[in-house]
């Protein structure tokens, strides 16, 4: 008995249960799979792209496995797929593995209220390196070298000398 008045079996019961199968469940074109009593998350695929659509509170996305990653994939450019970044669980970082490009006037920032700045400003084509904390900004390196476009400008060794051009 199919239940349905004309097709044979199997269906998903109507109180719930297990689906089995390889075929895996198929939506056409532009149907909007809503979750949530007010339809407030929406997974829909226009047949060129797909969405997922929250709207309502947060979006989370979670990997609870034990340090495993949730990782961001897209097309290589070379006809396979790469891995651009992850959320490394295991070493609690995300690891950037491709370029990560900003574009003019966005700033990178770090520290809890933003003290580290670095941006190139389109306006009068200037890369600037900001620190407000008072503490000041350190560079460490054993060896230290400031360009400009016509050569070496400064040089610091370490242990050695500190050296400067004109």
């Amino acid at each position: 008995v199919d239940g349905s008045g004309g097709g044979t079996g199997p269906f998903l019961p109507l109180a719930g249960g297990t689906m089995t199968g390889t075929n895996g469940v198929v939506f056409p074109d532009v149907f909007k799979l809503n979750l949530g009593t007010g339809s407030d998350l929406q997974i829909v695929h226009d047949s060129f792209d797909s969405y997922i659509n929250n709207f309502t509170g947060n979006l989370y996305i979670k990997n609870l496995a034990d340090d495993k990653d949730i990782l961001f994939q897209s097309d290589n450019g070379a006809g396979g797929t790469a891995t651009y970044f992850y959320v490394d669980g295991s070493n609690s970082r995300t690891q950037f593995l491709k370029e990560l490009d900003l574009a003019d006037n966005i700033k990178f920032r770090a520290g809890n209220g933003g003290d580290l700045q670095i941006y190139h400003s389109s306006s009068n084509n200037i890369s600037f390196i900001t620190n407000s904390n008072a503490a000041g900004l350190r560079l460490q390196s054993d060896e230290f070298i400031i360009f400009a476009n016509n050569g070496t400008s400064a040089r610091a060794d370490f242990d050695i000398a500190v050296k400067l051009f004109y």
